[in-house]
């Protein structure tokens, strides 16, 4: 990548990207989440977030491999937190997701559901807001 462009344009190429990525995930959490849980019945709110949460996640899995891969040339800590920002996204949506719905959809079966949906979701929370920290953190050494 670094024969067609100067490595001040792909820092910003990425810096916006992550931009976008950041966006996306403050504007989910603080505007789509609240309303949802506020206007929908719990039927209609799970309906929803499985349909959205998919695309959020798909989102962050492409803008995070973009971002891998105009930095691979760089092979450093901005490339390093960019990869682990993908696994992230990739790990929650391919393995975590499932595996929620699938301790949601039996909760009503016993406790022992209900308390892996919690670990579970909590999981999901704790990779999204080290995704975020990830973010930020990147921003600030590059």
């Amino acid at each position: 990548m670094h024969y067609f462009l100067d490595s001040s344009v792909i820092t910003l190429i990425s810096k916006l990207t992550f931009s976008a990525l950041f966006g996306s995930m403050i504007f989910f959490t603080i505007i789509v989440a609240p309303t949802v849980f506020k206007n929908l019945n719990s039927v209609n709110s799970r309906k929803f977030l499985r349909s959205i949460f998919p695309k959020l996640y798909m989102w962050g899995i492409v803008i995070s491999f973009f971002n891998c891969l105009i930095l691979i040339d760089e092979i450093d800590i901005s490339f390093l937190i960019s990869l682990l920002i993908f696994f992230g996204f990739l790990f929650s949506r391919q393995i975590l997701i499932p595996k929620i719905n699938s301790a949601a959809d039996r909760s009503n079966e016993s406790d022992i559901f209900k308390k892996k949906f919690k670990n579970l979701h909590s999981f999901s929370v704790l990779i999204f807001i080290t995704q975020l920290v990830l973010i930020i953190f990147y921003f600030f050494i590059i």
